[in-house]
C-alpha cells in the first residue's frame, strides 16, 4: 500500500485519553483494564507498525468535549522518518488545538 501513498494517517488509539485515575475504559461495550495485564487494547492502532518496522509517530490532533487529549498516528515508508517529521510539523503549524491543553483538575 505504501508504494501508491506517502504515509497513512490513523487513530494513535481506539479511544480517546482517559482519565488517569481511571481502572478501566469501555470499548464496544466491553470493559477493558489500563494498565497491567490485559491492557494490550491500547496497543491495538500502534501495533502493525510495531510489528513490520515502519516507522510511526503520534501527534495530538484535538480534544474530546471532557477536555481530553485526542492522538493521530502517521506511519510512513520503511526509513522516510524524515517525511513524517515534516509532516507532522506542518500538520501542528495549522492545527486547531495549536497551543491548547488539556484541563487540569485537582484530585479530590
Amino acid at each position: 500500500m505504501l508504494q501508491d501513498v506517502d504515509l497513512l494517517v490513523t487513530p494513535a488509539a481506539p479511544v480517546a485519553a482517559w482519565r488517569i485515575d481511571m481502572e478501566t475504559v469501555v470499548l464496544g461495550g466491553l470493559a477493558y483494564p489500563v494498565r497491567g495485564p490485559g491492557a494490550g487494547m491500547n496497543a491495538r492502532c500502534p501495533s502493525p507498525s510495531n510489528a513490520t518496522g515502519l516507522p510511526a509517530m503520534s501527534i495530538p490532533c484535538g480534544f474530546t468535549r471532557a477536555s481530553l487529549p485526542i492522538g493521530l498516528q502517521l506511519i510512513g515508508r520503511p526509513f522516510d522518518e524524515a517525511r513524517l517529521f515534516q509532516v507532522a510539523h506542518g500538520y501542528e503549524a495549522v492545527s486547531p488545538g495549536l497551543q491548547r491543553r488539556p484541563t487540569l483538575v485537582e484530585a479530590g
